[in-house]
């Protein structure tokens, strides 16, 4: 009796065993699947990620290759993503999704993973408006923004093509400059510690202000100027609806920043850096208004801005991540943030040691985005 039990638990334990391995088996073309965006595949992508049987993807690691923008709202907790001229809103917390502020009802919940924004895979479809395609083969997952791809064998031919051409490029050791940039200013605390930190470290930086915030942080502004850091311009309400909702809107944004730099440190100054980064500035009108200015965006992004409750010590990762091999690096942090704060000291350092010069853009200067 006894070993006919032992025999009946060898041989559960063998059928769970194999139900598992069966599922595991089943299941692994969908998880940890490589990003593919239209006919590209992207280069260190992140992964795809398997939750209950659904496929997951980190939206906010993606906006930059999907031509949108993810931002985290600490007010509300909440993330707004903007694509084409459309908002989407979600509150995790309070399981609220809206599309230009209407409410949708969605079956699977986005998800949180170490700060990064994850949403269902038919979320992109139904909501933003993608197609998307799973190539087996090589375990991926294509997102398809344009109307017109290759077909997927296509792409693998392509993807096998270039990696026969592809010449090996060594480490760039020339001369490198890196340009700290601050948006959303000024935030009377935060703003002090960063000057502080800046003079102890004999490093100057690019302050882009936002023109509401001036008049009860003048003297914030009289330091920056006085110290001899750059400042521009970074509209007057950070509001994308009112910004960008004409020409003559952005003009005055621009305008009432501008007077209220002039008469608060008696220098105009000419740099702009738009929020959101809005390619809609591309526009022939806009590029009127823009004229007189030097149009300043970034190609490190520290995501201080970007993902939820991000630390010092990510924020540091992320701009060493990133300068890897740049000649010239615009690195994009933001005011409001308290981890950015202390993760500055860190960055600096690290730039010191690999070689860069640390420097604030100036009006006439010419940037390169390598």
């Amino acid at each position: 009796m006894k070993k006919s039990f032992e025999l009946c638990r060898i041989m559960s334990f063998i059928l769970v065993f194999i139900f598992s391995l069966s599922f595991s088996l089943q299941a692994s073309p969908y998880d940890a699947m490589e990003i593919i965006i239209n006919d590209r595949f992207i280069k260190n992508s992140p992964k795809t990620v398997l939750i209950n049987d659904v496929v997951y993807i980190p939206l906010s690691q993606l906006q930059d290759n999907l031509g949108i923008k993810v931002y985290f709202q600490e007010d509300d907790r909440s993330y707004r993503i903007y694509w084409w001229s459309n908002l989407l809103y979600i509150n995790k917390e309070k399981n609220i999704i809206m599309v230009n502020n209407e409410y949708k009802a969605h079956e699977h919940a986005v998800e949180i993973i170490n700060g990064v924004l994850y949403i269902p895979e038919d979320m992109l479809v139904e909501i933003l408006g993608f197609r998307i395609e799973k190539i087996d083969s090589v375990k991926g997952f294509r997102i398809i923004t344009n109307d017109k791809v290759v077909t997927a064998e296509e792409l693998l031919k392509m993807r096998e093509e270039e990696k026969k051409a592809k010449p090996a490029i060594g480490k760039y050791n020339g001369p490198k400059v890196a340009y700290i940039t601050f948006d959303d200013g000024i935030v009377r605390g935060n703003s002090e510690k960063i000057l502080d930190i800046l003079r102890e470290k004999n490093v100057k930086a690019t302050f882009f202000v936002l023109g509401n915030t001036i008049s009860r942080n003048q003297d914030i502004l009289k330091r920056m100027a006085e110290e001899g850091h750059s400042i521009g311009n970074h509209s007057y309400s950070h509001r994308k609806e009112i910004i960008y909702k004409s020409s003559d809107s952005l003009k005055n944004e621009i305008d009432k920043t501008s007077d209220l730099i002039l008469e608060t440190i008696g220098k105009a100054m000419y740099l702009f850096r738009p929020p959101y980064g809005s390619k809609i500035i591309k526009g022939q009108n806009y590029q009127k208004v823009l004229k007189d200015y030097k149009v300043i965006l970034w190609n490190v992004d520290s995501n201080d801005s970007r993902v939820k409750d991000i630390k010092a010590e990510q924020i540091y990762k992320n701009v060493v991540a990133q300068v890897q091999n740049k000649r010239s690096a615009i690195i994009l942090m933001h005011e409001t943030k308290t981890e950015s704060v202390k993760a500055l000291p860190l960055i600096i350092d690290y730039l010191i040691e690999s070689g860069f010069e640390i420097k604030a853009i100036e009006e006439d200067e010419v940037i390169s985005y390598k």
